[in-house]
């Protein structure tokens, strides 16, 4: 029996916090917490997934509190104690950003700005404003990123990460809740595709879905199972699981989030 693989983006997270001028305790620290929308989509998230999980799950968390309290109702709803594995954690975005900003200080200042007008009562469109330039800000320095070493360090952490779940999911289903970060360079490496399209296009409490398929798949030399690209994925202890001794994935779904209409309150969001 193989299982099915649920890729689990947090909910939506305190751009504004992380956003007020507050750089030199870091980004991290202040983005690493849910709003109440993100709460929210947690829930919401969770009542779909019970809907689809039968038989029971796996429940599996990166290390940080937006991640394991995105997981958090789910793991009520199940009574289940969710496995937390490191490898699942975001990049860190001071480490990502900061440079960047140190580099460009009228950025900083005006980003800074922006979220203490913001926080201040000012005009709503003042927090638009601010998520917009914090998105520039990111796409800027990812793009200075990904051309480091430090970037294929994080890719090997993420790929590790997820063979062991592969390894989880030989005979259930299960549920990881991570971030942007490593399911972008999962569903990338499934298509060899570019990490950097991915990053920015993937919503809070958004689902991957994954399927283990068996060892024996009939895969064609271009990686195509029956319509969909699989990712060879190499187990950790080193075992066999097809006759290469690698087992094949299918991406059955990317960013699914029909689950986050809920009647007059819209709840996609990007960040």
């Amino acid at each position: 029996m193989t299982g099915t693989i649920y890729l689990l983006r947090h909910g939506q997270a305190d751009s504004a916090a992380a956003g007020r001028g507050q750089w030199q305790r870091g980004m991290e620290e202040q983005y690493d917490r849910l709003t109440r929308v993100g709460h929210r989509q947690a829930r919401l998230v969770a009542a779909e997934l019970q809907r689809r999980l039968k038989g029971g799950a796996a429940l599996v968390s990166g290390p940080l509190r937006r991640q394991r309290d995105t997981l958090a109702p789910l793991a009520e709803s199940l009574d289940i104690d969710p496995a937390v594995m490191e490898g699942w954690c975001e990049f860190n975005s001071d480490s990502v950003v900061m440079p960047y900003l140190d580099e460009h200080p009228e950025e900083r200042d005006r980003l800074a700005e922006v979220y203490r007008q913001a926080a201040d009562g000012g005009d709503g469109e003042l927090l638009v404003e601010g998520h917009r330039l914090l998105g520039t800000v990111l796409d800027r320095a990812l793009d200075r990123w990904v051309e480091a070493p430090e970037f294929q360090d994080f890719r090997r952490e993420v790929l590790g990460a997820f063979a062991a779940v592969v390894d989880l999911a030989q005979g259930r289903d299960v549920v990881v809740a991570t971030s942007g970060g490593p399911i972008s360079v999962i569903v990338s490496s499934l298509f060899g595709s570019n990490f950097r399209h991915l990053i920015g296009r993937t919503y809070t409490a958004s689902l991957t879905v994954l399927r283990v398929l068996p060892g024996k798949s009939g895969a064609n030399a271009d990686g195509w199972v029956g319509g969909a690209r699989q990712l060879e994925v190499a187990p950790l202890d080193g075992g066999g699981r097809g006759a290469d001794g690698l087992t094949p994935v299918r991406l059955v779904s990317y960013n699914e989030h029909s689950h986050l209409f809920d009647g007059a309150e819209r709840l996609l969001h990007l960040r």
